[in-house]
């Protein structure tokens, strides 16, 4: 096909989705990082069925679909990093997806700047290269949505069953889909009541395709875990401002002055207040009624607005009644309505300011974009530390990990380094299940003692997390404590260090928590 029959927006588009590939793609062979340990933990080694009983446990709290994928992805490579490729797919799919969706509800102008956005936003980057499921669920929900309007404009039982798979698909990914998933349903409702019939058969169909589900449904719901995620992440003002900001132009884990920087935030802004105040201009001067002007927007603009404000809204009346959801990264499910929203508020600014407002905030989110490909917005480097240690230490060297943090009886350290020496984890408890509130942890104090015992005549290899970096937590504050703990825990061994001990080395590993590794030898067998 030439260039001239696919069209310039089509290349663009393809242009877009090419660049927004190989961004995430730099980001792939990063060591695994926070709840991927999670997921890795659930499948390395494991059958499909022994992964399934596991997600249906207390093991996790999140449906199945995105396990079977990383199940299925690990018998592809061998390395860790590949249970990964499923979020890298769906991810990348999202970018022209959101185009194709944008077509039908805010116009090309729009929904080529919004396929911009997915494509460059550093927080879509982040979790399309995140072994979790959240990439998977917004390519499921966006593809839901297209499906629904072209169920709603050519009919027919094909485009119906396919809404119907790619909803039951976005639920089986995360439950939060439930949000906009009911968005979709409320809109169509009420616009398509001609339609009403086949919309509640078809949701009748997610329904049934959920229903096995429900059993592990119900118990995520009553798990342990739920309200331990909870009180790490306070339902607080402070934290819900927190995490819109890092899942409206952010990233995970680092300050908005890193990531998208100040510069690509001072464009963004800028950008969106111009619009902003353009379309407001517009408003003035055409002397309209507002009931007239709202009753000219075209119902899918509002489709739209919807799909964005229903993760938000929901999860916040969700949280003041109940169990808190609002974290930045439960937020995710909104994001391609987002995206299109944004764009078409920019388009929406007039022929002469529209251009300039998109560029504007286009090249706040490509310098975001740029800033995730810095060594110290990459996730921690586990994998160099391991490499280290492998390639210097004897079979009967300790190990001390003091930057473990961790979710389940498996560390980064662990991912990467094979466990054939004496190796003290500080500050985690001894279990053979995810972690729970009251596990016992055994005293550092006495592991530290220990390892000196242990290492005598041999090397210590203390594994920390360096002061430096751009991490925070936003809401999960308790992280950011866990964290101080286990430096405290560091520099309680460095200072504790027996007579003869002695710090022959220290190398350091970029990334958004710096990690360090000392090596430690007992120099009085050398002296002896």
């Amino acid at each position: 096909m030439s260039a001239r029959a696919l069209g310039p927006a089509s290349l663009i588009v393809g242009g877009l989705t090419l660049v927004g590939f190989l961004i995430r793609l730099a980001a792939f062979d990063q060591s695994l990082f926070g709840d991927e340990l999670s997921t890795y933990w659930i499948l390395d080694g494991h059958s499909l069925g022994e992964v399934l009983s596991s997600v249906r446990s207390n093991d996790e709290i999140t449906p199945p679909l995105y396990f079977v994928l990383g199940w299925l992805s690990l018998q592809v490579g061998p390395d860790p990093e590949w249970v990964r490729l499923p979020s890298l797919l769906a991810g990348t799919a999202t970018i022209p997806l959101v185009y194709l969706l944008g077509l039908r509800t805010v116009g090309r102008r729009a929904a080529t700047i919004a396929a911009a956005l997915i494509a460059l936003a550093p927080f879509m980057v982040y979790y399309s290269v995140e072994a979790r499921s959240y990439a998977v669920m917004i390519a499921l929900l966006t593809a839901s949505t297209l499906c629904l309007l072209l169920s709603l404009d050519r009919g027919g039982v094909g485009w119906w069953l396919a809404y119907a798979g790619c909803s039951c698909g976005a639920l089986l990914s995360h439950y939060t889909s439930v949000f906009p998933l009911a968005a979709q349903f409320a809109w169509a409702a009420w616009v398509h009541r001609e339609a009403l019939r086949e919309l509640l058969l078809a949701n009748l169909a997610v329904v049934v395709g959920f229903a096995p589900w429900i059993p592990g449904f119900v118990a995520d719901n009553n798990s342990p875990t739920t309200s331990i995620l909870s009180a790490l992440q306070p339902f607080t003002p402070g934290a819900v401002r927190s995490a819109i900001e890092h899942w409206a132009v952010g990233y995970p884990y680092l300050r908005l002055s890193v990531v998208p920087g100040e510069v690509g935030l001072a464009l963004i802004c800028a950008g969106i207040a111009v619009a902003v105040i353009a379309v407001a201009i517009r408003l003035v001067r055409s002397r309209q009624p507002i009931a007239e002007t709202l009753r000219r927007i075209p119902p899918p603009v509002y489709l739209v607005v919807a799909l964005a404000l229903a993760t938000p809204v929901g999860e916040a009346i969700f949280s003041a009644v109940g169990t808190n959801l609002l974290g930045a990264r439960n937020l995710n499910a909104s994001w391609p309505g987002l995206a299109l929203a944004t764009a078409a508020l920019l388009a929406a600014a007039g022929p002469i300011a529209a251009p300039a407002c998109a560029a504007l905030v286009v090249g706040g989110f490509a310098v975001g974009a740029a800033t995730t490909l810095r060594s110290d917005a990459a996730r921690p480097d586990f994998a160099g530390a391991a490499a280290l240690i492998d390639s210097r230490a004897a079979p009967r060297d300790v190990v001390v990990d003091a930057a473990a943090l961790t979710p389940v009886p498996l560390t980064p350290l662990d991912v990467y380094l094979p466990q054939t020496r004496p190796e003290f984890r500080l500050g985690l408890p001894r279990s053979d299940r995810p972690f729970a509130v009251g596990d016992p942890v055994p005293p550092p104090a006495r592991q530290i003692r220990r390892s000196f015992r242990l290492a005598g005549g041999g090397a210590i290899f203390l594994v920390t997390a360096l002061p430096g970096g751009g991490a925070e937590t936003g809401a999960t504050v308790r992280e950011e404590e866990v964290r101080a703990e286990r430096k405290r825990f560091a520099a309680m061994l460095l200072r504790e260090l027996p007579a003869g001990f002695e710090v022959v080395r220290r190398r350091s590993f970029d990334g958004l928590v710096p990690v360090g590794v000392y090596e430690i030898e007992d120099r009085r067998s050398a002296a002896g």
